[in-house]
Order: structure tokens, then C-alpha cells, then sequence
């Protein structure tokens, strides 16, 4: 698993992650979403980390993408996680195959033949903004108060992620593209948020907060120093709109060119 977005609430499925990975099970290797994973259900023992081998049972839904499954929750079973030595090599190995031309390229080939994911290697990442987040409906808000109240037992279920947040990030950047004219992507990445949840609660004001996130996300992820890439992937309502799941940053004295 490569990819573990925030959480969303719907009236159809409550609280949901979206994740994301390289299917290894077959050849060539190929891209998997997993949604519905009702997170806080899972057993302590099943909450996987990114990077990490799991195996599991998948049928297909409703959702038309063709790398979009429905998980069985309870064959989820955990395996080893994909280290970061020798410069993340072995990460590297697993990511080599999939990596797309460009982010144009990617909205090219989803008119074809419907890609939705994708990880692609930014030209240039020109910056890193914060705009104002949609707030919840009222559905939503209905249903985060429903599971807020849940009688479910402890540890099992946790509602810390039910947090609203008042930002969204994004990512402005060109692709490898040569005629691209620009991208900019909001960050969907469960790690922006849980930065942004634990250190409101550690510093003074908002704006040191959110300067830190910047600090972290494109001063330090898309440093100089990175051979940074993004995992891309698009909504099922909007199939135009591409996001960015989360990134790949490798040190970039080691490679030369990434791959």
C-alpha cells in the first residue's frame, strides 16, 4: 500500500478511507484502489501502515475505475513493510514500471482508457497553497454525531479522525509534459491532516501551523535535496479532477535520474 487518503463521510458508506497500492499478486504489477476501508472498524491488528505488503480478499463495486475494488475488511491480514535503505532502492524497484510520463499524459490516457491512477515525477513544483476547505453538509455533519455516538468498544473504534479541516492544500506545479501550461492539485494525503490535528494543539496560532505544513510538504518533501514524485489519482464523480494521494521523496543525490 502506497496511498492512505483523509477520511470522508457519505450517507452510503459513513466514514471512509480511500487506499491505494501496487497490486504484486500478478504480472505485470499493476495499480489497486481499495474503497469503502471503514478504518476505525478494523481490528487493531489489521490497520496497516503505507508502504506495508497486506494481503486481503476484493470484489468489484459500482465504481466503473479500473483499478477500483471493494475490500473484504476481514481477510485483511498484515505483512512486511518496504524499508527505506540504500536510498529507498527497494521502493524504487516496486515504483520503476509505473511511472507515468506526465501528469498531461495521465489526463490523456483517462479519455482512452478511463487510468485514474498514476505516479508522475513533477518538471517543477512552483508552490505550495492553503485555501479555504468546503465545509460539511449537514448530512455529513449528521453522520459524524450518529458515529460520534456509536456504543461500538474502545480501542476498536476511535472518532479522532472525524475532525473538520478548515484547509485544503495544494500542490502548484508543471509536469515533463513540454507543452504543459500548469497543474494545481489539492493534497489528499492522511498524513497533511494529521499534522495539521497534532500541532494545533502544540502551537500558538494558525499561521505557524500552516507554516509548518508548508515548511514540511514543499520546503522539506519537495526540497532540492528530493527527487520528488506525486501519487495521482482522480475522483470517481469529477474523473477530470486529479488529486495528489501522496508523495515519493527519495533523496535525489542517489539516483542521477529517478528511474
Amino acid at each position: 500500500m502506497t496511498v492512505k487518503a483523509y477520511p470522508t463521510l457519505s450517507e452510503r458508506h459513513g466514514e471512509a478511507v480511500c487506499v491505494a497500492g501496487i497490486r504484486t499478486d500478478i504480472e505485470p504489477h499493476r495499480w489497486v484502489r481499495l474503497f469503502p476501508v471503514s478504518w476505525y472498524d478494523l481490528l487493531p491488528s489489521q490497520q496497516f501502515d503505507k508502504w506495508e505488503f497486506i494481503e486481503l480478499d476484493i470484489q468489484r463495486g459500482s465504481d466503473s475505475r479500473p483499478e477500483s475494488y471493494q475490500p473484504i475488511a476481514e481477510s485483511i491480514v498484515r505483512g512486511r513493510k518496504v524499508g527505506t535503505s540504500n536510498g529507498w532502492s527497494e521502493r524504487r524497484w516496486f515504483l520503476e514500471p509505473l511511472v507515468a510520463p506526465s501528469m498531461c499524459e495521465v489526463r490523456r490516457r483517462r479519455a482512452v482508457d478511463n487510468t485514474s491512477l498514476a505516479v508522475i515525477r513533477p518538471r517543477s513544483i512552483r508552490d505550495f497553497v492553503k485555501t479555504p476547505a468546503r465545509r460539511l453538509t449537514p448530512g455529513q455533519r449528521g453522520i459524524a454525531n450518529q458515529l460520534r455516538l456509536s456504543d461500538e468498544p474502545e480501542p476498536k473504534r476511535s472518532r479522532e479522525s472525524l475532525e473538520e479541516l478548515p484547509y485544503d492544500f495544494r500542490y502548484r506545479y508543471h509536469c515533463a509534459d513540454p507543452d504543459c501550461s500548469g497543474h494545481k492539485q489539492k493534497v489528499l494525503d492522511w498524513e497533511i491532516g494529521q499534522a495539521y490535528r497534532r500541532w494545533r494543539h502544540r502551537y500558538p496560532d494558525d499561521e505557524t501551523v500552516t507554516n509548518m505544513i508548508r515548511e514540511k510538504w514543499f520546503g522539506e518533501l519537495a526540497g532540492p535535496d528530493k527527487d520528488t514524485h506525486f501519487f495521482v489519482g482522480n475522483a470517481h464523480q469529477y474523473p477530470d479532477a486529479f488529486m495528489v494521494l501522496g508523495v515519493f521523496w527519495p533523496p535525489a543525490e542517489v539516483q542521477g535520474r529517478l528511474f
